[in-house]
């Protein structure tokens, strides 16, 4: 059996980290109640993002740890530049034609988010209709360019019986 949903991550919902460019959101309820309503006792989730600058991680939330130490990271690894080949002046303009909207300069947040995940989809087990997960273990949404998007798009698939 099989279950699908979308759902939107709205500005408004997300947490400032120490960084005004890096955002994020604990969504693990969220899934948890989407795996309850499927009614799948056994099988796997797939939690995917469907933006460029934005990813989902299963890390620890702790205030500290995200707000701090993460926007820390990405910022010592990826300073502010206003030079990303990304953000070349003819390639922006050409793009704010063809799309009928501004394209922002966001070579950066690019680079952040690949910093934090390869892919932009986890896998998680569920088990008795429950997501598995460690003691620590969230389900966090981080977004890595929230002044450009008025919302996020947030895909599940869940696959089991």
């Amino acid at each position: 059996m099989s279950r699908f949903a979308i759902f939107e991550i709205h500005p408004s919902e997300m947490r400032n980290t120490k960084h005004p460019n890096l955002k994020f959101l604990d969504i693990t309820r969220k899934i948890r109640n989407i795996v309850h309503n499927a009614q799948i006792a056994e099988g796997i989730i797939a939690i995917a993002v469907l933006h460029t600058t934005a990813t989902i991680a299963m890390i620890e939330r702790e205030a500290g740890l995200i707000v701090n130490d993460l926007a820390d990271l990405v910022t010592r690894l990826v300073h502010d530049q206003k030079n990303c080949s990304h953000d070349r002046p003819h390639r922006l303009e050409r793009l704010t034609k063809k799309l009928n909207r501004r394209e922002p300069e966001n070579g950066v947040s690019h680079l952040r988010v690949m910093l934090l995940n390869i892919a932009s989809s986890i896998m998680v087990i569920i088990h008795e209709q429950k997501l598995l997960l460690g003691t620590w273990q969230r389900i966090i949404f981080i977004d890595g360019d929230p002044q450009n998007e008025a919302t996020r798009t947030v895909a599940i698939q869940i696959i089991g019986e």
